[in-house]
């Protein structure tokens, strides 16, 4: 008599022999189309997006269903009959299938089954995490990471969910794969730092939640996290970079020779859009010059001169001194004040805390009625810096809005304007846009740029990090530029990292036309005659 074997250690019990065919009955179950057969050694998959017919492995899309005895009693024999040993197969849904966040299989709930007994992800599922801030595990970071309700409105603002269409690189996913791993619910895994990574930092996703959820100061607790632990690899070049850019004093004398470069127009990178700036004053000693040539007698304020826009764009600082003292605003640059700290937050490497001390004490008790920043990005991290405890933080064009300004003459020529607006400055900063009142005295017909509000991909040192990442982000925006109208065309913005980025586009094959980029503030300061 033929029969089953049984496992060892399980009794043996004969099989009584049943009618031809029936499934259960004398043989073990044959596999049958649209059946499953319950397994107890691998998980279930049920068929979704990606599966490529013919084949067993899970592709794109696949849902890792639990196993165990959780499954479904009720069988089914050939023709519908009952029987043993083939399971009802699961309800076909109707439509596209929906995207959902799962964990993987055989994930045990806490406290219960192996620990490490989580099945391997497929490409598209949840990876699982590792445990790295024991910090989120109190109940009112768990409450932050539980904010998010899930309703979706932040995939349609995301670029790397554009870009890739992978849940798990939406703002959405990262919450529940961070939500889970301060929960100790998932083990290490490598993935969750490279989604990590893969996130600009646009802050897109915290105008459109309807949750408020604090995205950005998440994030910016995860990369730390990663870092500390080594679950984030940052480059020797960056980390380089980042110390240099602590100490202004010795990063501006090793950007002197870029300085010479950029004035003898030559370009050592595509990123060092053209310029021509000074190579020994600096913006503290031209900020004096002027105010004794002009003697503004308005507003007080000081200039956050910004490490990298000190050391090689100073241009565009100078620019920002000339516009203000024309419209009688005395302008200072504190020489205590050092790096706002943005570069190290984006890396996630230790130090930001005490970039920003010593920023409080070169701007705090000075009197002054505001502090300015011509870079939105870093106007957004030294307002961090300042939150409570200093005069308020604005961006420059914003501060202009309010500023009677003498409208210029339209200008003579094809000349058009496109402004693109800088992440740092509508979702960071919360300044809607920049004022048209601005943008009229530039003298030059203006047009906000197709997608003006989507990031463009420069992310701080992401198009470092990402390239490939970043050319697919602004590839979608540059795109306008190759029918643009206008002789010349000009892309505006008030980013200089964002500028930097831009003027990337041509060199990398998106744009076939000439262009020129350009920071705002210099078209109207060519408005005003320019230099002094």
């Amino acid at each position: 008599m033929a029969g089953v074997r049984a496992p060892r250690g399980v009794a043996r019990r004969p099989v009584r022999p049943g009618p031809r065919g029936a499934p259960g009955r004398g043989r073990p179950p044959r596999r049958l189309p649209g059946h499953l057969v319950q397994d107890h050694a691998r998980p279930r998959v049920r068929p979704g997006r990606g599966r490529r017919p013919g084949t067993g492995s899970p592709g794109h899309g696949h849902r890792l269903l639990r196993r165990g005895p959780c499954l479904a009693r009720r069988t089914v024999g050939i023709g519908g009959r009952p029987g043993r040993g083939h399971h009802r197969p699961p309800p076909r849904r109707r439509g596209r299938p929906r995207r959902r966040l799962d964990l993987a299989a055989g994930s045990p709930p806490p406290g219960q089954g192996r620990r490490g007994a989580v099945a391997r992800p497929t490409r598209g599922g949840v990876f699982p995490m590792n445990p790295s801030r024991p910090g989120a595990q109190e109940p009112g970071e768990r409450d932050i990471l539980s904010s998010c309700v899930h309703c979706g409105l932040c995939l349609e603002v995301c670029p790397t969910y554009q870009i890739s269409g992978d849940e798990n690189n939406s703002p959405r996913g990262r919450l529940r794969l961070w939500r889970e791993e301060a929960d100790g619910r998932l083990p290490p895994d490598p993935w969750t730092a490279r989604y990590t990574e893969d996130c600009v930092g646009c802050l897109a996703c915290e105008t459109a939640c309807p949750a408020n959820v604090p995205y950005g100061r998440i994030l910016e607790e995860t990369r730390h996290a990663h870092a500390e632990k080594g679950r984030s690899a940052v480059s020797m070049p960056l980390r380089l970079a980042a110390a240099l850019a602590s100490r202004p004093g010795l990063f501006g004398l090793l950007a002197a020779p870029l300085r010479w470069l950029r004035r003898l127009g030559l370009s050592p990178s595509p990123m060092l859009f053209p310029g021509k700036p000074a190579l020994a004053e600096s913006t503290a000693d031209y900020a004096g010059r002027i105010n004794r040539q002009l003697n503004p007698s308005g507003p007080r304020v000081a200039l956050l001169t910004g490490c990298l826009m000190e050391a090689v764009f100073r241009e565009i600082n100078f620019a920002t001194v000339r516009v203000l003292a024309r419209n009688n605003v005395r302008v200072e640059v504190p020489r205590a004040q050092g790096c706002c700290g943005a570069m190290r937050e984006h890396l996630g490497l230790s130090g930001v805390d005490e970039l920003r001390r010593a920023n409080r004490g070169a701007f705090s008790g000075k009197g002054y009625d505001a502090v300015l920043a011509n870079s939105s990005g870093c106007g957004f991290a030294l307002g961090k810096a300042l939150a409570g405890e200093g005069p308020v933080v604005r961006d420059v064009l914003d501060f202009l809005g309010t500023l009677p300004l003498r409208p210029a003459q339209r200008k003579a020529g094809a000349a058009r304007v496109y402004v693109d607006l800088p992440c740092h400055l509508v979702h960071g900063q919360k300044v809607p846009g920049i004022p048209k009142a601005v943008l009229d005295a530039t003298g030059l017909p203006w047009e906000l740029a197709p997608m003006a509000r989507d990031c463009c991909g420069s992310g701080g040192v992401y198009n470092l990090q990402k390239p490939e990442n970043a050319r697919q982000i602004l590839a979608r925006k540059a795109e306008f530029l190759n029918h643009a109208q206008g002789d010349p065309v000009i892309l505006a913005t008030s980013n200089h990292v964002c500028m930097m980025q831009w003027n990337t586009a041509r060199w990398q094959g998106l744009v076939k036309r000439p262009y020129r980029v350009s920071h705002v503030i210099q078209l109207l300061d060519e408005a005003d005659g320019g230099a002094a």
